[in-house]
């Protein structure tokens, strides 16, 4: 990320886009100045206030806290699935996705967030050549279309623990938990996400929120 901000600070650029640089430039002023000064180190402390002293034992208490988190269980009625009308199997979004959907998924997500395990960047992906998207589009092409095709890393996500910027930061409940997804996994679900929204508004449900609850109270409905 610093080189990226380095690169687009050079003498050239400066010359033929100040505006654009002297926006870097404030940027990088800003990382310095609000947010990013609010650091707290992630020591935490047990139910008995006592803070931990090594890496290990600092592990245990943000994995017990979550564990309750992750692994709640609510009561279901797989029942009520017969009550919802069935549509029309909608055959028009098998098709496997596009470079033209690959590069709109792209041009949709926001830069300057932080990566998932493998430390690839959107800042990075929007900065490769043209022929990188075709062999991008290739992969989630052969993950859609070949049943035995399966990469393992796009089902795994970095779990990051974020400062709310209140309260002792020696407590675990003072930190919120963020996912970070795989960048390949971003693109595929934003694809799905697309393709679903478009063929939902057809439905033309009573309803002006597409939030996961409206979704499913909207099919219920019709």
């Amino acid at each position: 990320m610093a080189s990226f901000l380095v690169n687009h600070c050079q003498r050239e650029q400066f010359k033929d886009e100040p505006k654009a640089t002297w926006n870097i430039v404030f940027k990088i002023i800003e990382g310095f100045n609000t947010h990013h000064k609010k650091y707290s180190p992630k020591n935490f402390s047990n139910s008995k206030g006592d803070v931990t002293k090594n890496n290990s034992k600092n592990l245990e208490i943000p994995k017990e806290h979550l564990h309750p988190i992750f692994n709640s269980s609510s009561e279901t009625n797989p029942s009520i699935i017969n009550e919802i009308l069935q549509r029309p199997i909608a055959n028009n979004l098998n098709f496997a996705p596009t470079i033209k959907e690959v590069k709109f998924a792209l041009k949709k997500m926001k830069n300057n967030k932080a990566p998932g395990i493998s430390g690839i960047t959107m800042n990075m992906l929007k900065n490769l050549p043209e022929e990188s998207y075709t062999i991008l589009t290739s992969f989630i092409q052969q993950f859609w279309d070949d049943n035995n095709c399966n990469f393992d890393q796009w089902h795994k996500s970095k779990l990051a623990l974020l400062y709310k910027g209140k309260g002792n930061h020696h407590d675990p409940n003072n930190w919120r938990e963020i996912c970070l997804k795989k960048i390949w996994a971003k693109v595929l679900s934003t694809i799905i996400a697309k393709r679903l929204l478009s063929d939902f508004k057809k439905i033309n449900p009573k309803v002006n929120q597409f939030g996961h609850i409206a979704l499913c109270s909207a099919l219920m409905l019709r």
